[in-house]
């Protein structure tokens, strides 16, 4: 009788031990706005970052862009003190919630409605967030050394430099920057096709065609970068 309920315990102790663990949290951090702000403006972009960079990530409910891990919505604002909720929900992760409170007071003489000045401004937000990741993306590329490091590095860099320019050119630009942002589009997209040409280059072992591909790239990056400054955003290149 005694092994009997030596052996019950035993297994009761064993069931007890195998209770699954608590789910991993999501890393979920707020870049802007900042916590307790007032703004003069009466539409603001919420950017942050998000680990696990599937999750989906909600702003006031709405669902907010998500790409590489960072994130991106616009919200609108009343005058006065306005609540912001952030979360971020993803399968096999305990959800995460950021909340924060600021207000709106419109500056004096201000249009209350959204300013063409304001639009520039979401503008160039937008474009420079989303050249930030890509940038970011590519700092943790190796530097080539040899040939074959050459073809992975121009492997991984190919579709981060694709989805780069679909997201540019799905942000809408202001009326007097549009035809100067679509000459850029148009040079980072050139630059894209250098990029690919160099690829199957290198990879058919072709180096003199390789050369001027690589010297086409510097050239279009160059003048990719000239243009961005010019708009008033970070090099996207």
């Amino acid at each position: 009788m005694l092994s009997v309920l030596a052996l019950a315990a035993g297994i009761a102790a064993g069931c007890g031990s195998s209770s699954p663990s608590a789910p991993p949290g999501i890393s979920l951090s707020l870049t802007a706005p900042s916590f307790h702000a007032t703004v003069g403006v009466p539409t603001i972009d919420v950017l942050g970052s998000v680990d696990p960079g599937t999750a989906v990530v909600r702003v006031n409910r709405a669902r907010a862009r998500v790409a590489q891990g960072a994130f991106n919505s616009p919200v609108t604002l009343h005058r006065g003190l306005n609540r912001i909720r952030i979360v971020a929900t993803a399968d096999g992760f305990k959800r995460a919630t950021v909340s924060l409170k600021l207000r709106y007071h419109p500056r004096p003489g201000a249009n209350p409605l959204p300013a063409v000045h304001h639009r520039l401004k979401s503008f160039t937000a937008r474009a420079n967030h989303d050249c930030a990741v890509a940038d970011g993306a590519l700092d943790l590329l190796p530097a080539p050394t040899t040939e074959t490091t050459r073809v992975q590095y121009l492997a991984r860099l190919v579709p981060i430099q694709a989805r780069l320019d679909a997201q540019l050119e799905a942000i809408p630009p202001p009326r007097a920057k549009a035809a100067a942002y679509a000459d850029l589009i148009h040079e980072l997209k050139r630059g894209l096709d250098a990029d690919s040409r160099e690829l199957d280059d290198v990879q058919a072992g072709d180096l003199a065609n390789m050369t001027i591909q690589l010297r086409r790239t510097e050239r279009l990056e160059s003048k990719a970068g000239r243009q961005s400054r010019a708009l008033g955003l970070r090099l996207c290149s």
